[in-house]
């Protein structure tokens, strides 16, 4: 009685591959797998959205978003810098 085995306890190594000519069997995901990746699927596209939609309304907004930055910050040589940076970003965005 101990000698007999069930399949699960063969090793991965004795499955063979399929011949020419066979079809090779793929199982699918089981759904305690999909449901797993869900959550995950769902939190990056939400993330991706967000990221285009504030993106969206900063290049709408043009000049303004950039005027607004230039009175906030303080003394002149702080605002040339701010004004140098949105500039950069701006241009790899537009390539």
């Amino acid at each position: 009685m101990d000698e007999q085995r069930s399949v699960t306890d063969v090793p991965a190594a004795t499955h063979r591959r399929p011949a020419r000519g066979e079809e090779e069997t793929r199982t699918t995901p089981s759904p305690a797998k999909l449901a797993r990746l869900e959550p995950g699927i769902a939190l990056v596209g939400l993330f991706v959205l967000s990221i285009v939609y504030t993106l969206y309304f900063l290049l709408a907004t043009g000049d303004t978003f950039l005027r607004k930055l230039v009175q906030i910050v303080p003394g002149h040589p702080d605002k040339n810098r701010a004004v140098a940076m949105i500039r950069t970003i701006e241009g790899d965005i537009a390539r």
